[in-house]
């Protein structure tokens, strides 16, 4: 799922990944990501997967409020 993520990451310039996103390949990756986030939220998720989110990025705090938009890559 990781692979997936960076994936994600490389052509969106975010891993702030949509609950409902598919992959092409049929991999639910927002529905394993939100699962990693509430488990980070709630304490359960281990110390090494968490800072492999944060290398993504990833943060376990609320996402921003109002329309989502891809970041404009550099």
């Amino acid at each position: 799922m990781l692979t997936e993520l960076a994936a994600f990451r490389e052509t969106r310039g975010t891993a702030e990944v949509p609950v409902h996103y598919t992959t092409d390949d049929g991999v639910r990756l927002g529905e394993w990501l939100y699962r990693q986030v509430k488990r980070w939220r709630t304490g359960v998720l281990p110390e090494d997967e968490r800072a492999v989110l944060e290398l993504f990025g990833v943060s376990p705090r609320p996402r921003r409020r109002g329309p989502r938009r891809e970041v404009p890559r550099t």
